[in-house]
């Protein structure tokens, strides 16, 4: 007989609470995981997945969470058993999200007090445990202990029930209690935790989502996204995925998206491991402002996996990704979360999986936002042109050029006049109106552009030797200097100058007139 065992050590517990959840929003992911399979799992059984609701409550007087959810319960006979249980999991080997049976526990690294209660269908019983989240801690910071991990559970944790009436509604609910605060208290600011969810959770598209309908209809060949109604102290409407027709791509530029592509994966037996879709927009540059919608987010079961950047290896350039709006929802069995739900598991499917994407995400997103760059460039140059066109108008309208140099002026501009209207239908279409507006009012300037009149400018009194003299300051000023606006603040200058001489010229000879009379 051998005499050999095992021993697990109290440290497997902060492993899989303490250690495993670097972000403390994870905790709603993994209850919110846990609601929705349970839901799932019994639709097969008959549920009806329409009535399906999930509640949750943030009390930050109390410094509570509560986690509500009105699906089947979990049987009297089966709950201490199943909600003591570590690593291993009922899901395990179905079509179901928890895989490792420690989703449970994540909130204990955050709480003073973790209860579970439920009541299953047609019961009369409600079942209760509690782990008790400071006496967890205060054993794991003894030093030096060597205690069993089934001691440790069975010494923070009780078990209860208690009867109720047995046409009671089901429901699984979670309480996290005098919740610790931990850095900007995240865990209990509504609006943070909504945001959250709608990237992560399973929750449905918005009314005025992007081509929502397109969407649903290409995924609903492979997968239900239909989504389940999260509910946030109390509100009436559910939390929904943050697409809208409009976004800000930065705190003052605004977009839209213009179309969406769908598309599938395949491996190389030709069947489908994933599907998804990108939508596109106007390519101005990276969504500073948009950390809850950018990148291409990868989901398996409808729940998203790690953050924005997990695929940013497939593009030729990792910041495109930045650019980019969309999802990939993973079909295939053999791409597997890892334990923290943080990216897949590196295996050779995985690695598969993402070569094949470069093609189809990567490089076309790259082209996109480099073809939208250059369209950008061509119509920022011809915005300067016209700029520079305006500040020429302005020093002819000065009347202070020579003749010459006027009609050299207006041959230049009629030249540089036919860039902006051969280029415009190129630029892009947030570009297309400005410069199209900015066209027809230098157009309009030129066809109203008066004759020179010596006689009625600054120029007109002064002899033919100065006026000659003046015409080429003038002209050397406008060919020399750095650029027509410098150029024409200096003949501005001139001008007002000359206008001013020119006043008191007419004061004077007016007095001498009055004078003589």
């Amino acid at each position: 007989m051998s005499d050999f065992c095992v021993f697990v050590g109290k440290e497997i517990l902060r492993l899989v609470t303490t250690a495993m959840y670097d972000d403390p929003l994870n905790i709603y992911r993994e209850y919110i995981q846990n609601a929705v399979d349970s839901i799932d799992d019994a639709v097969l059984n008959g549920y009806n997945k329409n009535n399906a609701e999930i509640h949750i409550n943030l009390n930050s007087s109390e410094r509570s969470i509560t986690i509500y959810d009105n699906g089947p319960g979990m049987p009297a006979k089966k709950f201490s058993g199943n909600m003591k249980m570590i690593g291993w999991s009922e899901k395990n080997g179905t079509s179901l999200r928890g895989l490792w049976g420690i989703g449970r526990l994540a909130g204990l690294a955050y709480c003073k007090q973790l209860i579970f209660r439920t009541k299953a269908q047609g019961e009369d019983i409600v079942s209760r445990i509690h782990w008790d989240g400071q006496k967890f801690r205060e054993l794991l910071s003894v030093p030096h202990q060597q205690t069993d991990l089934s001691e440790i559970v069975e010494r923070i944790i009780t078990t209860s029930s208690e009867s109720v009436d047995r046409e009671l509604p089901s429901f699984f609910e979670v309480q996290i209690n005098q919740v610790v605060r931990h850095g900007n208290d995240a865990l209990l600011n509504k609006k943070i935790v909504s945001e959250y969810l709608a990237q992560v959770a399973p929750v449905p598209f918005h009314v005025d989502a992007p081509f929502r309908e397109q969407i649903k209809e290409f995924l609903a060949l492979h997968i239900d996204v239909s989504g389940y109604p999260i509910h946030i102290n109390g509100e009436s409407e559910p939390i929904y995925k943050p697409h809208r027709n409009e976004f800000f791509y930065s705190p003052k530029h605004q977009d839209r998206f213009s179309d969406v592509e769908c598309f599938e994966v395949k491996s190389r037996d030709n069947k489908p491991v994933a599907v998804g879709w990108i939508l596109h927009h106007s390519y101005l540059g990276t969504l500073k402002n948009c950390p809850t919608l950018r990148g291409i987010r990868v989901r398996s079961g409808n729940m998203q996996i790690g953050n924005e950047h997990l695929l940013s290896s497939i593009f030729p350039e990792e910041r495109f990704n930045n650019w980019s709006i969309g999802e990939i929802h993973i079909l295939d069995p053999m791409l597997r979360p890892n334990g923290q739900r943080s990216n897949l598991e590196d295996t050779p499917a995985f690695r598969d999986f993402k070569s094949r994407l470069v093609p189809i995400v990567g490089r076309t997103i790259a082209k996109k936002c480099r073809m939208n760059s250059r369209l950008r460039n061509k119509a920022r140059l011809a915005t300067e042109r016209l700029k520079m066109i305006a500040a020429s108008l302005d020093i002819l309208e000065a009347n202070i050029l020579s003749s010459a140099k006027v009609n050299a002026v207006l041959a230049a501009i009629e030249q540089e006049m036919q860039h902006p209207q051969s280029d415009l239908t190129a630029f892009p279409q947030t570009s297309q109106k400005a410069v199209a507006v900015e066209f027809k009012r230098i157009s309009d300037r030129l066809k109203r552009l008066p004759n020179i009149n010596k006689k009625s400018s600054c120029l007109s009194s002064l002899p033919k030797t100065q006026l000659h003299l003046v015409n080429n300051i003038a002209d050397l000023i406008y060919d020399h200097s750095p650029d027509h606006k410098v150029a024409g603040e200096l003949i501005f200058h001139i001008q007002f100058l000359l206008s001013r001489r020119r006043i008191k010229k007419e004061k004077k000879r007016a007095s001498s007139h009055r004078v003589n009379s």
